[in-house]
């Protein structure tokens, strides 16, 4: 009776939205097959071994930052998205996954970003003091360390500022990332997700036919920043060579600060234009 019934169980697999099934959907699956007869009395070891052999799905495991083992359970043309998606549904593609999705690299990553944004809006206070700036970027950033290995990838599940999830696009049709506007943004923002200053302005470079400057501009403002990466934006898209149109927005932004193109320079230049710290030689 079980290969009678194979039709139905292989359709949940056929059917099922995405082409991993984390363990919790798997669970899920596991409850609807028990409605099938033949299949009523599986657990989830029989269940899963049954998918692998009769449903062509590849048991892949990644490692948490424990090292402990989470299967994910693909489909023969599943790729990397496909299994970092599954490791956090409510997330979005983001920083130097987001630049090489929108083609803004030619680079191949090996470390992916994926953001999921706290559910309440929390701003700091915006009193902001030169000595607390200069203390804060003289330092190595925090960074996650909820990091999975799957296969030769690392990624980087990002506990974001909740922004309402603005900038935030479909991709593939059940995934989402964050549109090129929003990636700019985030990356000059957080620099050590983006692959550093060097690939940040790469992206800027190859962005400068598509990027939408009002959408930057009403995007920048909306988020509500504490520091003033207005003049880090500028900088970059000065650098790159934009127009002063494009320039204009951000420049009529009072500057208040010296401020600082990323952590921990060691050797600095400055420009007074932007009043912006920045790596020698950049």
């Amino acid at each position: 009776m079980v290969k009678r019934n194979e039709h139905i169980i292989k359709g949940f697999i056929a059917d099922f939205v995405y082409k991993v099934i984390n363990q919790k959907e798997l669970v899920e699956m596991l409850h609807s097959a028990r409605n099938v007869y033949g299949f009523t009395n599986y657990n989830l070891a029989d269940f899963t071994k049954y998918i692998k052999e009769v449903c062509s799905i590849n048991e892949i495991n990644s490692l948490n930052e424990s090292q402990s083992i989470i299967p994910l359970y693909a489909k023969i043309d599943a790729d990397i998205y496909d299994l970092a998606a599954a490791v956090s549904r409510s997330s979005y593609f983001s920083f130097y996954t987001a630049i090489s999705i929108h083609g803004l690299t030619l680079q191949l990553p090996k470390h992916l970003y994926m953001t999921n944004e706290r559910k309440s809006l929390f701003r700091i206070s915006n009193s902001l003091k030169q000595e607390n700036i200069d203390a804060a970027f003289s330092k190595r950033p925090r960074q996650t360390s909820n990091v999975r290995t799957i296969l030769n990838f690392q990624l980087h599940l990002i506990n974001g500022q909740s922004n309402n999830r603005l900038g935030v696009v479909p991709f593939r049709d059940c995934y989402y990332v964050t549109d090129v506007e929003r990636t700019i943004i985030d990356s000059v923002v957080r620099p050590f997700y983006a692959g550093g200053v060097t690939q940040i302005f790469e992206a800027i470079v190859n962005a400068k036919n598509i990027i939408d400057i009002d959408k930057l501009v009403y995007y920048y403002k909306q988020m509500n920043f504490i520091y003033p990466y207005f003049q880090a934006i500028g900088f970059y898209l000065d650098r790159a060579g934009y127009d002063n149109n494009a320039l204009a927005p951000f420049l009529k932004m009072k500057q208040v600060h010296k401020f600082y193109l990323t952590y921990n320079m060691r050797f600095i230049e400055f420009d007074s234009r932007w009043n912006l710290f920045y790596p020698r030689g950049f």
